[in-house]
């Protein structure tokens, strides 16, 4: 018998200006950058809000080089290179506190060279660093290893007469494929995430039982006959999805892209906290970050749209003023959210210092991180 009920509850949702806005919250500087790049490219009424002052300086030494370029042959002829005077005496009217700076461009290493460092750590023979050479340099985009072992060995052997055993060869590639990133250098896909499994730190539980799918049930995981493998390992349905979930996280290409060394060793602070005198002063670590506003070209778009009367508007005019107007409030949003998280951020920052301050007025010599 159907029955008619009243109930009263209390609940809490969220609306998709605070979704984002927390969303925002959790990132870094580096990955705040390009989320603002990619709203950007998305939402035409935001534009990059350009420094002119930074602008009017880099025009004005674009010039200063120009007309030192264009007198350049003007000011000296070759003949005046051509006397007594030797280099000595030339940078003897210098300055001997100025000091040369030749900036330098940091290197960026490719995966193979990324590879061989970790190779030289071993500290192998002649031989056996020619074995692993080699087997660096078969290594497909993606990591796999194109050539066979045993045919590369035999080719080493031919040609460089290496005196490397089956048996070693093989311990230096099971070492080469827990470099970093691990997995590189394996036949197939099954393998190197087996390589994975067995070497990265995760669950055991559900490590050995992936390591079992995938050892023993591969063809009904690659083609997702996962009702055949619940049945053949008695798995719940719970334990299955899990197992599942644990595979799919590893990486099926770990050699996919170049290493960039100086970017993985790299850390970029959210904040800065400089001293000055007897004061700390805290700042957002955000110079990289785009200064965005709302494109004043559309939002005069919007007015005359808004100013034309109903009854004259086309079709387009509509649809056009719609879309500029969802537009329009998705870039207010976005940017009351960045402002929003600036703020959040440094009353956080003021609250831990204030609390380091206390600490450091306790007694303590230093101004200890608080955790």
């Amino acid at each position: 018998m159907l029955s008619l009920h009243q109930r009263l509850s209390q609940q809490q949702r969220l609306s998709p200006q605070q979704i984002q806005y927390q969303k925002l919250l959790q990132l870094n500087t580096l990955a705040l950058e390009q989320r603002i790049k990619t709203e950007l490219e998305l939402n035409p009424i935001l534009e990059e809000e350009i420094d002119m002052s930074l602008e009017e300086e880099k025009s004005d030494n674009e010039n200063e080089e120009n007309e030192i370029d264009e007198n350049k042959d003007e000011e000296f002829e070759i003949e005046d290179f051509m006397n007594d005077a030797t280099v000595d005496d030339i940078r003897v009217n210098r300055n001997e506190d100025t000091e040369d700076y030749h900036p330098l461009v940091p290197a960026k290493k490719t995966l193979n060279e990324y590879l061989i460092d970790q190779l030289r750590l071993l500290n192998l023979s002649e031989d056996l660093f020619l074995v692993g050479d080699e087997i660096i340099g078969n290594l497909s985009s993606d990591g796999y290893l194109n050539r066979d072992p045993d045919e590369i060995l035999n080719e080493l052997r031919m040609f460089e007469h290496i005196n490397v055993t089956d048996e070693q060869a093989q311990k230096l590639l099971n070492t080469i494929q827990t470099f970093d990133p691990v997995g590189i250098a394996a036949c197939d896909l099954r393998e190197c995430l087996l390589i994975q499994l067995r070497n990265l730190h995760l669950d055991p539980y559900y490590s050995y039982l992936a390591e079992e799918m995938l050892r023993d049930n591969f063809e009904d995981f690659k083609n997702k006959r996962y009702d055949a493998i619940k049945v053949k390992m008695n798995l719940t349905d719970e334990t299955l999805k899990a197992t599942v979930e644990l595979i799919k996280s590893l990486n099926p290409k770990p050699g996919e892209g170049n290493i960039d060394t100086e970017q993985l060793n790299q850390i970029t602070p959210d904040f800065l906290i400089e001293k000055v005198e007897d004061n700390f002063i805290i700042s957002l670590n955000d110079r990289s970050v785009p200064s965005i506003t709302l494109n004043k070209t559309y939002l005069e778009m919007i007015d005359e749209n808004k100013k034309t009367k109903k009854t004259k508007k086309t079709k387009q005019s509509k649809e056009t003023y719609k879309f500029l107007k969802e537009k329009f409030e998705s870039a207010k949003w976005f940017i009351a959210c960045i402002q929003q998280r600036r703020d959040t951020l440094m009353r956080i920052m003021q609250t831990i210092l204030e609390k380091q301050f206390q600490f450091f007025e306790k007694g303590s010599k230093f101004l200890k991180p608080m955790i």
